[in-house]
């Protein structure tokens, strides 16, 4: 099933609240700030102050937009749950990296919720990148701090290069951003100790991340921070890992 992208802006134009010329003004004013890749509710915080949208109906386009995206999910799930790991019930996607998907799944021996990466398809036919695969997952299974996203298992399923790790339940440093816009300074600077503290692990193993960024950040509900997503690691001595 081909994903279609509903905006804030769409739903808005869909049910009358907005004009085209009403629309365009807030897209304008967005861009002029620098922000091309605005989240729904930086769009509709300024429809809002404009006055083309009061504050219930801002909050009526963001309720269906959840709504649709719940959906969206739940056909998601049928489409995925045709994959087959032994040893693991995929339950559904939760992400997308240029490497691989992952899916929340549950790991049937250990009767534990996990996060399972899997290798995008269209790189099966590409060896470089199924080796960067394998030392991501090689590389972050020999890491153990309580900053990183530990990974439990790596294989290959016929055409399938996976591997299973900590699923966290919380969000991610951009999901905080795109939500509640500036970040307070002390947890601010928490998150960006925390992460120092498992950089810093990382380089006793000579590894270098290459790709820190608020997306690969994940806060658990108690506000520890945990770096993910090795998928663009580098390996000073990479032969002791492959």
């Amino acid at each position: 099933m081909e994903k279609i992208d509903i905006t804030f802006e769409d739903l808005a134009l869909k049910n009358k609240l907005m004009r085209e010329i009403d629309v365009k003004e807030c897209r304008e004013e967005l861009l002029q700030a620098g922000r091309k890749g605005y989240s729904p509710q930086e769009f509709g915080a300024i429809a809002c102050r404009k006055g083309f949208l009061t504050e219930e109906e801002v909050n009526r386009v963001f309720r269906a937009l959840e709504r649709l995206k719940r959906e969206q999910q739940k056909d998601e799930t049928i489409i995925y749950t045709s994959i087959y790991i032994p040893g693991y019930e995929i339950l559904e996607k939760i992400g997308d990296g240029a490497i691989g998907s992952v899916f929340k799944a549950r790991q049937i021996s250990m009767k534990r919720t996990v996060a399972l990466k899997v290798l995008h398809k269209k790189w099966l036919n590409d060896e470089e990148f199924k080796r960067r695969f394998l030392i991501e997952a090689r590389a972050a299974g020999k890491l153990s701090h309580q900053n990183l996203i530990q990974v439990f298992d790596v294989g290959r399923f016929n055409d399938r290069y996976y591997f299973s790790m900590e699923y966290v339940d919380g969000q991610t440093v951009q999901n905080l951003i795109d939500y509640d816009g500036k970040v307070d300074l002390v947890l601010t600077l928490d998150i960006a100790l925390q992460v120092n503290r498992a950089l810093n692990y990382i380089s006793q193993y000579n590894l270098v991340h290459r790709d820190i960024k608020p997306a690969n950040i994940m806060l658990t509900n108690t506000g520890l921070a945990k770096v993910g997503d090795f998928g663009f690691i580098y390996a000073a001595e990479e032969r002791k890992i492959a």
